[in-house]
């Protein structure tokens, strides 16, 4: 006869009550000692979480990273009164060491399709890392390519860790739920800025909001938007194609107004612009009556928006009577002569702002005097991913830049058709669409220097091709 066995359950494991004491320890340190605000010092905690969890599932590490880029991304940790080191650059190393005996023990085995990415990214960084060894100070290179290795990490991370839809099913998890309290607390900060009492203003920064535009549990209301409009995106592109149960859509449909609701209270315009080209791009890959349809109801919607925009005189309205979008052109002019100037290695990395200055003659009378726009000029950076890429690295690497989102797009694509699977293919169109999104938003900002979005879809589209070919692997064996 069979002995029974007996399973514990998770709160009777002995080891949880000491694990709870120090992550409440670490907790109090951080807001007690290190003077952290208590939102900042709970996501740095779950983060920590997440990346002990890695030990049972190594791809907890990756949702480690993907809550960082969702919140604290930017955030500089003070070691001493000289050196600071970005939160997210210190998750990073800790996860890269945690799964390295991982990657020793299985192999480093990323899929077939890994080159089609890997091969521009890497071009891409070999091209800037010359070019700011040619036009800035050592350091600088040094400092930059510690960005360079940020990137390629998570690049690489991502297909080596997901290796099953489950994989991908926990990642969406964490960032919906990330996405989610942060778009909460979005909309908790509004309340506090119009006066409620009872809606006390949460930051993980001790700032307020700009302008009466709101944070989330991020940096700044341009970075709540880049992250919000990206997630909704991807789960529109699940919902489109049925990639979820019915009772999963109906509760990501109300996920979608909440965050929907916090995206308008980040009074970012680019970002309404890059959801509109998402869904829109998304919208041509479907089939022709639901195409009609999805095409109808933006152009409903967009027409809707702006005219409500319009009756409350809010941000969204003044399109094209701000500085915000009068300096663009005179960012982008002043940029497109340094190009000409300087088009095989460009004038490296963040140097536009010093070498701008010399550039105002280039720029029309009219574009300098619109709403005082000339005085961006040393300032601001172009405002535009591509430009900033080919005046910063040269003509080269802005060939490798495009080379690598165009072959992003083409996974993406290849997954969404050839796919077996509902939420495959769900997820695939979504990513799609946030390309598309970040695509614009890359022309309206300097996105590149602040998230690290584009590696994260360039590590998915190989991810999400690698299940598709297993899934084909799988039903030949069948056969």
């Amino acid at each position: 006869m069979k002995a029974a066995t007996y399973h514990a359950r998770w709160f009777e494991t002995p080891v949880l009550l000491p694990i709870v004491v120090v992550l409440a320890g670490m907790l109090c340190l951080g807001t007690a000692e290190l003077g952290m605000p208590w939102p900042l010092s709970l996501l740095l905690l779950s983060q920590a979480v997440l990346l002990f969890l890695a030990f049972h599932r190594p791809v907890w590490a990756l949702a480690s990273l993907l809550l960082g880029q969702l919140t604290t991304t930017g955030y500089m940790l003070q070691l001493t009164s000289q050196l600071q080191i970005s939160i997210h650059f210190l998750w990073t190393i800790m996860a890269v060491l945690l799964v390295m005996p991982i990657l020793a023990q299985k192999g480093l085995n990323l899929g077939p399709t890994a080159r089609r990415v890997l091969i521009p990214a890497v071009l891409f960084f070999i091209i800037a890392t010359v070019a700011n060894a040619l036009n800035t100070s050592l350091s600088y290179t040094l400092e930059y390519l510690r960005e360079t290795a940020t990137a390629l990490v998570i690049l690489l991370l991502i297909p080596a860790l997901v290796k099953t839809k489950r994989d991908i099913k926990l990642l969406g998890l964490v960032v919906l739920v990330t996405a989610l309290i942060s778009s909460v607390f979005a909309i908790i900060q509004y309340g506090s800025y119009l006066g409620v009492k009872w809606l006390p203003y949460y930051s993980i920064l001790a700032t307020g909001a700009s302008e009466g535009r709101m944070p989330g549990l991020t940096e700044s209301p341009l970075a709540l938007s880049f992250d919000i409009s990206l997630v909704i995106l991807i789960v529109l592109g699940l919902l489109l194609i049925k990639g979820v149960s019915g009772r999963a859509g109906k509760i990501l449909v109300f996920l979608v107004l909440v965050m929907s609701l916090a995206l308008y209270f980040t009074y970012t315009r680019s970002a309404i612009f890059g959801l509109a080209g998402g869904v829109l791009t998304m919208a041509l890959l479907l089939k022709s009556r639901l195409r009609n349809e999805v095409i109808l109801v933006v152009l409903i919607v967009a027409v809707g928006f702006f005219f409500l925009s319009g009756i409350a005189s809010s941000r969204y309205s003044s399109v094209l009577s701000d500085q915000s979008a009068a300096s663009r052109p005179v960012l982008w002019t002043a940029g497109m002569h340094i190009v000409m100037d300087h088009p095989i290695v460009g004038i490296g990395h963040e140097r536009f702002r010093e070498v701008s200055t010399a550039y105002t003659s280039t720029v029309s009378s009219g574009l300098l005097e619109t709403q005082g726009a000339g005085a961006v000029l040393g300032v601001y950076e172009p405002h535009n991913d591509f430009l900033n890429v080919w005046l910063s690295f040269g003509t080269l690497a802005l060939i490798a830049f495009v080379w690598l989102w165009v072959s992003i797009f083409v996974n993406f694509v290849r997954s969404y058709r050839q796919s077996s699977n509902n939420f495959i293919t769900g997820l695939a169109l979504g990513c799609i669409g946030a390309l598309a999104g970040l695509c614009v938003n890359s022309f309206l900002h300097n996105i590149m220097d602040s998230q690290l979005f584009l590696w994260i879809l360039g590590g998915l589209s190989i991810a999400a091709y690698n299940l598709v070919l297993h899934q084909k692997h799988l039903r030949e064996e069948t056969i």
